[in-house]
């Protein structure tokens, strides 16, 4: 059965192969052999993609797990949490409608170590107030916040001092979600192995990494065109 290739997954891929976007220099540095190893597999995979569900975001491929047109997402624990709250726990957590739903983190590539993207909150030098963000982020890091939230959204982000919370019974209550709970500890930001700033928020906010990605796993261009179109782009922002 087919598989589906979710958005926010694209940059996890590029950092597996041993690329990037930019070097630790903040400069581009798109145009390595570890971006083409990783287009060369993409492409190696697309047999194997469902064709309407190839390059569409979270929701849509939750459907199409959902409708039994794919067997596999990388899509978090989002599918698992719609079930749960339209058919219930109980019937979620025995997989009685998909017997072979299952949960495991992502594999680690030739980097050593599994990728993933976290998000990044700041509270910046000029803001009119500073205790008010100061309590926000207090707020949002204390147990009980953080506890709170992974119960209320079934794990879907979670923070990073999870691991401080990581013995607490949400995790240990459902085998299918544990999964998740080490998920902070393996994450890199948007800019790796740039420095985050104006440059990496302008490049992620023009999907220069998944339009690459899209590019030459679909066999639109030729590897090589899909990066110096990447490349190109990347110079825009960092300079």
């Amino acid at each position: 059965m087919p598989l589906a290739m979710p958005t926010h997954g694209r940059t996890g891929r590029l950092w597996a192969f041993g690329g990037r976007l930019a070097d630790e220099d903040n400069h581009v540095a798109i145009n390595i052999e570890g971006n083409r190893r990783r287009a060369r597999v993409c492409q190696g995979a697309l047999p194997d993609i469902h064709s309407r569900h190839a390059f569409l975001a979270r929701p849509n491929n939750n459907k199409a797990f959902l409708a039994g047109d794919i067997s596999l997402t990388l899509n978090g624990v989002s599918v698992y949490y719609v079930v749960m709250t339209f058919e219930g726990r109980s019937r979620a957590q025995t997989g009685s409608r998909h017997p072979a739903r299952e949960h495991a983190g992502r594999a680690v590539g030739k980097t050593g170590r599994a990728q993933s993207v976290h998000a990044d909150v700041f509270l910046f030098k000029y803001t009119k107030y500073p205790k008010c963000g100061e309590g926000i982020h207090a707020f949002h890091d204390g147990a009980r916040t953080v506890r709170g939230m992974a119960v209320g959204i079934a794990g879907l982000t979670c923070n990073s001092l999870s691991r401080l919370y990581g013995e607490t019974k949400f995790w240990q209550n459902d085998p299918k979600l544990l999964p998740y709970r080490n998920v902070p500890a393996l994450t890199r930001d948007n800019g790796y192995a740039g420095k985050l700033g104006s440059a990496s928020a302008g490049a992620m906010a023009d999907y220069i990494v998944v339009n690459n990605v899209c590019e030459a796993a679909s066999g639109a261009v030729s590897i090589e065109t899909a990066i110096k179109h990447a490349e190109s782009r990347a110079k825009r922002y960092y300079r």
